[in-house]
């Protein structure tokens, strides 16, 4: 059910301003957040990562590799400026991050 919220706010955030999720900061801002609530919710415990490396890491108090892999992943995302890949990286990073906001809440 979380799920189809999530997908349903994001439509509610997306249609009115399509030019918004193809905004390079757009994409950055929801990385950001993504991040932030992936580590939140794996440090207080109320949430386990999936991906073996990234829950590797982060179980073992080291944050910097997966905090490196999304800066990474951020310059790519502003280095392309493709207005494609700004909504995909939006989308799919802001909906994880109201995912992870939904469980630690």
């Amino acid at each position: 059910m979380s799920a189809i919220r999530s997908f349903l706010l994001i439509l509610a955030f997306g249609l009115p301003g399509c030019s918004v999720l193809q905004s390079r900061d757009t994409a950055t801002a929801c990385l950001a957040a993504d991040v932030a609530t992936t580590v939140v919710g794996v440090s207080s415990g109320r949430m386990v990562e999936v991906l073996s490396p990234v829950k590797a890491s982060i179980n073992a108090g080291h944050y910097a590799p997966f905090v490196l892999a999304a800066i990474g992943l951020a310059l790519v995302v502003r280095w392309l400026d493709e207005p494609v890949v700004n909504v995909g990286t939006s989308v799919v990073e802001c909906g994880l991050a109201l995912n992870n906001l939904l469980i630690i809440r």
